[in-house]
Protein backbone atom coordinates (compact mmCIF):
# COMPACT_ATOMS: atom_id res chain seq x y z
CA UNK A 1 0.00 0.00 0.00
CA UNK A 2 1.38 3.42 -0.96
CA UNK A 3 -0.41 6.65 -0.18
CA UNK A 4 2.06 8.50 -2.39
CA UNK A 5 1.02 6.77 -5.60
CA UNK A 6 0.36 9.50 -8.22
CA UNK A 7 -1.64 7.03 -10.32
CA UNK A 8 -3.97 6.18 -7.43
CA UNK A 9 -4.46 9.84 -6.53
CA UNK A 10 -5.27 10.77 -10.13
CA UNK A 11 -7.78 7.93 -10.41
CA UNK A 12 -9.48 8.97 -7.19
CA UNK A 13 -9.61 12.63 -8.23
CA UNK A 14 -11.01 11.61 -11.62
CA UNK A 15 -13.79 9.59 -9.99
CA UNK A 16 -14.56 12.27 -7.40
CA UNK A 17 -14.92 14.98 -10.05
CA UNK A 18 -17.22 12.94 -12.28
CA UNK A 19 -20.88 14.13 -12.37
CA UNK A 20 -22.13 11.32 -10.12
CA UNK A 21 -19.05 11.12 -7.91
CA UNK A 22 -18.02 7.74 -6.58
CA UNK A 23 -18.58 5.34 -3.70
CA UNK A 24 -16.19 3.71 -1.27
CA UNK A 25 -16.98 0.31 -2.79
CA UNK A 26 -16.17 1.54 -6.29
CA UNK A 27 -12.79 2.88 -5.19
CA UNK A 28 -11.99 -0.34 -3.35
CA UNK A 29 -12.65 -2.34 -6.53
CA UNK A 30 -10.93 0.14 -8.84
CA UNK A 31 -7.72 0.43 -6.84
CA UNK A 32 -7.68 -2.92 -5.07
CA UNK A 33 -7.34 -1.29 -1.64
CA UNK A 34 -9.18 -1.47 1.67
CA UNK A 35 -11.90 0.86 2.91
CA UNK A 36 -9.50 2.19 5.55
CA UNK A 37 -6.98 3.11 2.86
CA UNK A 38 -9.68 4.93 0.87
CA UNK A 39 -10.34 7.15 3.90
CA UNK A 40 -6.60 7.80 4.23
CA UNK A 41 -6.62 9.04 0.64
CA UNK A 42 -9.64 11.25 1.40
CA UNK A 43 -7.80 12.78 4.35
CA UNK A 44 -4.75 13.36 2.16
CA UNK A 45 -6.89 15.21 -0.38
CA UNK A 46 -8.59 17.31 2.32
CA UNK A 47 -5.20 18.33 3.69
CA UNK A 48 -4.19 19.51 0.23
CA UNK A 49 -7.04 21.88 -0.55
CA UNK A 50 -9.84 19.55 -1.68
CA UNK A 51 -13.36 19.81 -0.23
CA UNK A 52 -15.17 16.46 -0.22
CA UNK A 53 -18.97 16.31 -0.22
CA UNK A 54 -20.99 13.30 0.91
CA UNK A 55 -24.36 12.68 -0.76
CA UNK A 56 -25.97 9.40 0.13
CA UNK A 57 -23.26 6.79 -0.40
CA UNK A 58 -21.50 8.91 -3.05
CA UNK A 59 -18.52 11.22 -2.52
CA UNK A 60 -17.71 14.22 -4.75
CA UNK A 61 -15.18 17.03 -4.86
CA UNK A 62 -16.78 20.35 -3.97
CA UNK A 63 -16.43 23.01 -6.65
CA UNK A 64 -15.19 25.47 -4.02
CA UNK A 65 -12.07 23.34 -3.44
CA UNK A 66 -8.91 25.44 -3.62
CA UNK A 67 -7.42 23.16 -6.27
CA UNK A 68 -10.55 23.22 -8.43
CA UNK A 69 -10.97 26.97 -7.98
CA UNK A 70 -7.45 27.61 -9.28
CA UNK A 71 -7.97 25.19 -12.14
CA UNK A 72 -11.18 26.77 -13.45
CA UNK A 73 -10.66 30.39 -12.39
CA UNK A 74 -10.23 31.58 -15.97
CA UNK A 75 -13.26 29.78 -17.39
CA UNK A 76 -15.78 29.76 -14.54
CA UNK A 77 -19.19 31.46 -14.70
CA UNK A 78 -21.22 33.40 -12.16
CA UNK A 79 -24.60 31.94 -11.26
CA UNK A 80 -26.36 34.48 -13.49
CA UNK A 81 -24.13 33.48 -16.44
CA UNK A 82 -24.75 29.81 -15.68
CA UNK A 83 -28.52 30.41 -15.59
CA UNK A 84 -28.33 32.10 -19.00
CA UNK A 85 -26.39 29.18 -20.52
CA UNK A 86 -28.72 26.69 -18.87
CA UNK A 87 -31.74 28.42 -20.40
CA UNK A 88 -30.11 28.24 -23.85
CA UNK A 89 -29.41 24.54 -23.39
CA UNK A 90 -32.96 23.93 -22.13
CA UNK A 91 -34.44 25.68 -25.17
CA UNK A 92 -32.27 23.81 -27.65
CA UNK A 93 -33.34 20.63 -29.38
CA UNK A 94 -32.97 17.74 -26.95
CA UNK A 95 -29.73 15.92 -27.67
CA UNK A 96 -26.79 14.31 -25.93
CA UNK A 97 -24.92 17.62 -26.20
CA UNK A 98 -27.68 19.75 -24.65
CA UNK A 99 -28.18 17.22 -21.85
CA UNK A 100 -24.42 17.15 -21.19
CA UNK A 101 -24.32 20.95 -20.92
CA UNK A 102 -27.31 20.98 -18.56
CA UNK A 103 -25.81 18.22 -16.44
CA UNK A 104 -22.45 19.97 -16.07
CA UNK A 105 -24.05 23.28 -15.15
CA UNK A 106 -26.21 21.56 -12.52
CA UNK A 107 -23.20 19.66 -11.18
CA UNK A 108 -20.58 22.40 -11.06
CA UNK A 109 -22.82 25.25 -9.94
CA UNK A 110 -24.87 23.11 -7.55
CA UNK A 111 -28.16 24.83 -8.39
CA UNK A 112 -30.86 22.22 -8.07
CA UNK A 113 -33.48 24.89 -8.81
CA UNK A 114 -32.45 24.69 -12.48
CA UNK A 115 -34.85 21.77 -12.78
CA UNK A 116 -37.73 24.15 -11.99
CA UNK A 117 -38.04 26.34 -15.12
CA UNK A 118 -40.38 29.01 -13.66
CA UNK A 119 -38.07 29.35 -10.68
CA UNK A 120 -34.82 29.64 -12.60
CA UNK A 121 -36.51 32.11 -15.01
CA UNK A 122 -37.43 34.23 -11.98
CA UNK A 123 -33.88 33.98 -10.62
CA UNK A 124 -32.43 35.10 -13.95
CA UNK A 125 -34.85 38.04 -14.10
CA UNK A 126 -34.13 39.09 -10.52
CA UNK A 127 -30.36 38.91 -11.04
CA UNK A 128 -30.62 40.94 -14.24
CA UNK A 129 -32.60 43.73 -12.54
CA UNK A 130 -30.39 43.73 -9.44
CA UNK A 131 -27.24 43.93 -11.58
CA UNK A 132 -28.75 46.88 -13.47
CA UNK A 133 -29.59 48.65 -10.20
CA UNK A 134 -26.07 48.12 -8.85
CA UNK A 135 -24.39 49.30 -12.04
CA UNK A 136 -26.53 52.43 -12.36
CA UNK A 137 -26.80 53.15 -8.62
CA UNK A 138 -30.59 52.87 -8.56
CA UNK A 139 -32.97 51.94 -5.76
CA UNK A 140 -35.05 48.78 -6.19
CA UNK A 141 -38.21 47.27 -4.77
CA UNK A 142 -37.93 43.63 -3.68
CA UNK A 143 -41.49 42.46 -4.27
CA UNK A 144 -43.00 39.96 -1.79
CA UNK A 145 -39.69 39.16 -0.14
CA UNK A 146 -40.03 36.13 2.16
CA UNK A 147 -38.00 36.67 5.33
CA UNK A 148 -36.96 33.53 7.17
CA UNK A 149 -35.97 35.64 10.18
CA UNK A 150 -39.20 37.62 10.73
CA UNK A 151 -41.43 35.07 8.92
CA UNK A 152 -43.07 37.83 6.89
CA UNK A 153 -43.74 38.45 3.21
CA UNK A 154 -43.52 42.11 2.27
CA UNK A 155 -42.05 44.58 -0.18
CA UNK A 156 -38.61 45.99 0.65
CA UNK A 157 -37.27 49.28 -0.73
CA UNK A 158 -33.49 48.92 -0.92
CA UNK A 159 -30.33 50.25 -2.46
CA UNK A 160 -28.58 47.12 -3.82
CA UNK A 161 -24.81 47.58 -4.04
CA UNK A 162 -23.18 44.12 -4.39
CA UNK A 163 -23.99 40.54 -5.34
CA UNK A 164 -22.36 37.95 -3.09
CA UNK A 165 -22.14 34.24 -2.32
CA UNK A 166 -21.79 33.37 -6.02
CA UNK A 167 -24.75 35.60 -6.93
CA UNK A 168 -27.22 33.84 -4.63
CA UNK A 169 -27.33 36.85 -2.25
CA UNK A 170 -27.48 40.60 -2.72
CA UNK A 171 -26.09 43.16 -0.26
CA UNK A 172 -28.45 46.11 0.22
CA UNK A 173 -29.05 49.21 2.29
CA UNK A 174 -32.71 49.01 3.36
CA UNK A 175 -34.20 52.51 3.15
CA UNK A 176 -36.94 52.06 5.78
CA UNK A 177 -34.73 50.59 8.51
CA UNK A 178 -31.50 52.44 7.54
CA UNK A 179 -29.58 49.18 7.88
CA UNK A 180 -27.36 47.08 5.64
CA UNK A 181 -28.84 43.63 5.07
CA UNK A 182 -28.23 40.53 2.98
CA UNK A 183 -31.20 39.30 0.92
CA UNK A 184 -31.61 35.92 -0.80
CA UNK A 185 -32.32 36.34 -4.52
CA UNK A 186 -34.50 33.22 -4.57
CA UNK A 187 -36.87 34.68 -1.94
CA UNK A 188 -37.94 37.62 -4.11
CA UNK A 189 -41.03 37.23 -6.27
CA UNK A 190 -39.91 40.14 -8.43
CA UNK A 191 -37.47 43.06 -8.53
CA UNK A 192 -38.63 46.48 -9.73
CA UNK A 193 -35.93 49.06 -10.39
CA UNK A 194 -37.00 52.61 -9.56
CA UNK A 195 -35.33 54.58 -12.33
CA UNK A 196 -36.26 57.98 -10.92
CA UNK A 197 -34.86 57.15 -7.47
CA UNK A 198 -31.08 56.96 -7.13
CA UNK A 199 -28.97 55.90 -4.18
CA UNK A 200 -29.14 58.36 -1.33
CA UNK A 201 -27.10 56.52 1.29
CA UNK A 202 -23.98 55.37 -0.54
CA UNK A 203 -21.73 56.48 2.31
CA UNK A 204 -23.48 53.95 4.56
CA UNK A 205 -23.14 50.97 2.22
CA UNK A 206 -20.88 48.24 3.54
CA UNK A 207 -20.66 44.52 3.08
CA UNK A 208 -21.76 42.61 6.21
CA UNK A 209 -19.86 39.61 7.49
CA UNK A 210 -21.18 36.20 6.34
CA UNK A 211 -20.25 33.29 8.58
CA UNK A 212 -19.48 29.73 7.45
CA UNK A 213 -23.12 28.73 8.13
CA UNK A 214 -24.25 31.37 5.57
CA UNK A 215 -25.79 33.77 8.10
CA UNK A 216 -24.94 37.45 7.58
CA UNK A 217 -24.96 40.40 9.94
CA UNK A 218 -22.98 43.17 11.56
CA UNK A 219 -22.62 41.53 15.00
CA UNK A 220 -20.04 38.77 15.46
CA UNK A 221 -19.76 36.12 18.17
CA UNK A 222 -16.46 34.29 18.54
CA UNK A 223 -17.08 30.59 19.20
CA UNK A 224 -14.79 27.65 19.87
CA UNK A 225 -15.87 24.00 19.75
CA UNK A 226 -14.12 20.67 20.19
CA UNK A 227 -15.37 18.20 17.60
CA UNK A 228 -15.07 14.45 17.33
CA UNK A 229 -14.21 12.75 14.05
CA UNK A 230 -17.88 12.35 13.03
CA UNK A 231 -18.87 15.98 13.62
CA UNK A 232 -15.64 17.29 12.05
CA UNK A 233 -16.23 15.28 8.88
CA UNK A 234 -19.89 16.30 8.66
CA UNK A 235 -18.99 19.96 9.20
CA UNK A 236 -16.56 19.85 6.26
CA UNK A 237 -19.08 18.10 4.04
CA UNK A 238 -22.13 20.24 4.88
CA UNK A 239 -20.33 23.60 5.25
CA UNK A 240 -17.19 23.49 3.08
CA UNK A 241 -16.10 27.02 4.03
CA UNK A 242 -15.69 25.81 7.63
CA UNK A 243 -12.72 23.62 6.69
CA UNK A 244 -10.21 26.47 7.10
CA UNK A 245 -11.38 27.00 10.71
CA UNK A 246 -10.82 23.34 11.68
CA UNK A 247 -7.54 22.40 13.34
CA UNK A 248 -6.55 18.88 14.38
CA UNK A 249 -5.87 18.40 18.09
CA UNK A 250 -5.17 14.66 17.90
CA UNK A 251 -6.48 11.59 16.06
CA UNK A 252 -9.92 11.92 17.67
CA UNK A 253 -10.43 15.66 18.23
CA UNK A 254 -10.64 18.79 16.10
CA UNK A 255 -10.77 22.40 17.29
CA UNK A 256 -13.28 24.60 15.43
CA UNK A 257 -12.82 28.33 15.99
CA UNK A 258 -14.69 31.00 14.03
CA UNK A 259 -16.95 34.06 14.19
CA UNK A 260 -20.70 33.66 13.67
CA UNK A 261 -23.34 36.33 13.20
CA UNK A 262 -26.18 34.14 14.48
CA UNK A 263 -26.40 31.17 16.81
CA UNK A 264 -29.07 29.56 14.63
CA UNK A 265 -26.76 27.93 12.08
CA UNK A 266 -24.10 26.69 14.46
CA UNK A 267 -26.75 25.80 17.04
CA UNK A 268 -28.67 23.62 14.61
CA UNK A 269 -25.44 21.80 13.75
CA UNK A 270 -24.35 21.37 17.38
CA UNK A 271 -27.73 20.13 18.66
CA UNK A 272 -27.82 17.40 16.04
CA UNK A 273 -24.41 16.12 17.16
CA UNK A 274 -24.42 17.04 20.84
CA UNK A 275 -22.73 13.79 21.90
CA UNK A 276 -19.75 14.52 19.64
CA UNK A 277 -19.29 18.25 20.38
CA UNK A 278 -18.01 20.22 23.37
CA UNK A 279 -18.55 23.99 23.55
CA UNK A 280 -15.40 25.77 24.75
CA UNK A 281 -16.84 29.27 24.21
CA UNK A 282 -18.89 31.44 24.15
CA UNK A 283 -21.52 31.94 26.86
CA UNK A 284 -24.09 33.19 24.36
CA UNK A 285 -23.87 29.95 22.39
CA UNK A 286 -24.19 27.89 25.58
CA UNK A 287 -27.32 29.85 26.55
CA UNK A 288 -28.79 29.40 23.08
CA UNK A 289 -28.17 25.63 23.15
CA UNK A 290 -29.72 25.30 26.63
CA UNK A 291 -32.78 27.25 25.53
CA UNK A 292 -33.12 25.15 22.37
CA UNK A 293 -32.71 21.89 24.30
CA UNK A 294 -35.36 22.95 26.82
CA UNK A 295 -37.74 23.85 23.97
CA UNK A 296 -37.19 20.42 22.41
CA UNK A 297 -37.84 18.66 25.74
CA UNK A 298 -41.00 20.72 26.26
CA UNK A 299 -42.27 19.88 22.77
CA UNK A 300 -41.60 16.16 23.14
CA UNK A 301 -43.28 16.05 26.56
CA UNK A 302 -46.52 17.43 25.14
CA UNK A 303 -46.07 20.87 26.68
CA UNK A 304 -46.31 19.70 30.28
Amino acid sequence: MSLQSPANLLRIISRLTSPAGTTIDELERLLGITRRTVFYYFELLRNNGFTLLHRGDHYLVGTDSEFISHLVSNVSFTVSEAVYLYRLASGAERSELSEAVRGKLERFYDISTFADKPLHDRLAHNLERLSYAIEHKKAAMLVDYMSAHSRTVQNRLVEPYALSNNDTDVECFEVTTHRNKTFKVARMRDVIVTDHLKWGNEQDHHRPYTDVFNFSGETRHHVVLLLGVLSANLLREEYPRAASALHRVDDQLWRFETDVTSYVGIGRFAIGLMNDIEVISDDGLRAYLRQSANAILLATSGGE
